[in-house]
């Protein structure tokens, strides 16, 4: 017994109704406490044509429901009256200056315009001084020093480790720490070069900060920089000299830096220094076993009945795609058996007794000429070819059936096989196959059984 196709998840429309309309939940949130699938909740809206909240109206819903109450245009325009700004109402509520101004354009408000607003505004112009000794405001100044040093520290390592990263990656650290020593405006028609090339620094593995030394950079003309190319006018012995650098002439060329994938062991070079996984594969097959570990179950295929692990949340029921293809194509089969009401014994009536076609049996159900040519393997019912079928349709013309007695009567009068053919509107070759399937034939116009 085929075991049944498991359902897929279901939330009834009142609950849906009452949990993301009523309670103005969000689509995750109910996700969560059905325990479903992330798509489950939005595929039930559309079924159910529940409008689906934009992300303006979703983030408005969680803030009403943090603070316990909505933000209206007249409790803006009560703040605005006692004398506060826009952006002073907005860290009053615990929101942008934006959220403020939008809803007071959907009532209709402009400040601007308002009259009083801007008499306000046009005396208190400037926002009032802060105070610096305040600790709020020696907080955000070492903040914003932290932020900033951070951000420099992780500029010059990325300038320092280019050469062991991509081309891209070193051509731009390059001309950063170059733009350093001579200013971004250049005169016209003049352009900043190395005399080391950058192309070759890269193949030898010179660190940016040595390339772009002062002793390297020199301004010449355009029409000069492109007949040098790629080429170096010194050698690198001459540039670590010049910059001050020792140089070790039996190193050639840099390794690049290298890390182990996690979940296959690969050594792979990397640019992106959190890099985890050589390729998506592998980090994908890494969640699969750790992060998913305790949400995998064993189910069986409904197809082919072999064994195979799934997320236990996600509704599959086969193994792989060709067992849904298979499982998909048994579910419409049954479907179209229910939809046209097709039975076996109506269908055998059709095709056997009464010799309709394929496509005049489709056109009776109102179906495709293909799910008869499926419905008829399905119950065994031995279908004709095509040398029959036209048999078929000629004796529906006739109005009745040739039989082999009939042509050897015709036979015995004097006619020939041809001329009874061109009697009948058939060919010679339908009457010979007629003959051959009783086991007769007709030798020296005389009749003889086979």
């Amino acid at each position: 017994m085929i075991q049944m196709v498991q359902k897929r998840f279901h939330i009834p429309k009142e609950e849906l109704i009452e949990l993301y309309i009523n309670q103005k939940q969000s689509a995750d949130k109910i996700r969560k406490m059905y325990n479903c699938s992330p798509n489950t909740v939005a595929k039930l809206l559309r079924e159910y044509n529940i409008p689906i909240r934009s992300v303006k109206e979703a983030r408005k819903n969680t803030f009403e429901r943090e603070v316990g109450f909505s933000i209206t245009a007249k409790m803006i325009m009560e703040k605005v009256n006692e004398g506060m700004f826009v952006y002073q109402i907005g860290q009053l509520f615990g929101v942008s200056e934006s959220t403020i101004s939008n809803i007071l354009n959907e009532a209709g408000i402009r400040l601007k315009h308002d009259e009083n607003y801007k008499k306000f505004m046009y005396a208190n112009r400037r926002m009032p001084e802060k105070d610096k000794d305040s600790p709020g405001y020696k907080k955000r100044i070492e903040t914003i020093n932290e932020a900033n040093k951070k951000k420099t520290e992780a500029a010059q390592l990325r300038y320092e480790t280019a050469h062991l990263k991509s081309w891209e990656e070193y051509k731009y650290a390059c001309i950063q720490i170059a733009n350093q020593h001579y200013t971004r405006e250049r005169p016209d028609g003049y352009q900043l070069d190395h005399k080391y090339s950058v192309y070759h620094g890269y193949i030898k593995g010179v660190p940016a900060s040595i390339l772009s030394h002062p002793f390297n950079l020199r301004l010449i003309t355009k029409e000069e920089n492109l007949s040098k190319g790629q080429d170096s006018i010194i050698t690198l012995e001459e540039l670590y000299k010049g910059a001050g650098v020792p140089w070790d002439p039996s190193i050639k060329e840099m390794k690049k830096l290298t890390k182990s994938c996690e979940y296959c062991g690969k050594e792979f070079p990397y640019k992106n220094k959190d890099a985890r996984f050589c390729k998506q594969s592998c980090a994908a097959s890494w969640r699969w076993h750790n992060e998913y570990k305790d949400k995998i179950v064993n189910r069986n295929c409904v197809i082919c009945r072999k064994s195979f692990s799934i997320r236990k949340t996600y509704p599959t029921v086969t193994c792989d795609r060709s067992c849904a293809a298979k499982l998909n194509h048994k579910n419409r089969k049954e479907k179209q058996m229910e939809k046209f009401n097709i039975s076996k014994e109506e269908l055998y009536d059709l095709y056997i007794n009464k010799k309709k076609s394929k496509l005049e049996i489709s056109k009776i159900y109102g179906c495709s000429n293909y799910w008869i040519d499926i419905f008829l393997k399905d119950f065994g019912v031995p279908q004709r070819n095509y040398s029959e079928q036209q048999l078929a349709n000629f004796e529906k013309k006739l109005g009745f059936k040739i039989t082999s007695d009939m042509i050897l009567e015709k036979v015995n009068e004097g006619m020939f096989i041809y001329q009874i053919a061109d009697m009948w509107g058939v060919s010679a070759n339908t009457l010979s196959q007629i003959l051959k399937k009783d086991g007769k034939s007709i030798v020296h116009r005389k009749v003889k059984d086979s």
